[in-house]
């Protein structure tokens, strides 16, 4: 088995298929979920073993609605940004 040495998880966000999301590593913070893709991505898990199933419809709206809150705040930042 290989263990690896991170002091924190590694995902910006987890979904619960009980519709709630738990926060990680957060907005604000780079994950280290994907190597060479963290500091232009955010990284969401869900929480459980979907090898046989996929995530409830709970946890997939949770998903959708954290997606959407993060695109809005992308907008928001070009609108009051001058680049």
């Amino acid at each position: 088995m290989t263990v690896q040495q991170a002091a924190d998880i590694g995902y910006n966000f987890l979904v619960g298929e009980d519709g709630n999301v738990y926060e990680g590593r957060g907005w604000d913070t780079v994950g280290a979920h994907a190597k060479g893709y963290n500091t232009r991505s955010i990284g969401i898990s869900f929480i459980g073993n979907f090898n046989y199933r996929k995530p409830n419809s709970a946890a997939i709206n949770a998903a959708k609605q954290l997606i959407s809150c993060g695109v809005s705040m992308v907008r928001h930042l070009f609108v009051f940004c001058d680049f």
